[in-house]
């Protein structure tokens, strides 16, 4: 299982999605939100997560988990 990195940007995480998963051979992916800002302070983190987890999720090559952004 290959884990992902936190903090992408925004216009990044489909394309970190695609290379992750053509360099390790399609190895299960997990990634950890992703954040797609460093801004988000709590209580709001969780929102950013959750918007970094649904373009990752509904990238073409897709995940294989998905963290519980709340």
């Amino acid at each position: 299982m290959v884990e992902g990195p936190g903090h992408v940007p925004l216009n990044e995480i489909v394309w970190d999605v695609k290379l992750m998963k053509k360099l390790t051979d399609s190895a299960p992916y997990y990634v950890l939100g992703p954040l797609p800002t460093d801004v988000a302070a709590p209580p709001y983190d969780h929102i950013a997560g959750a918007i970094g987890a649904a373009i990752a999720g509904g990238s073409r090559r897709g995940l294989t988990m998905l963290p519980n952004t709340c």
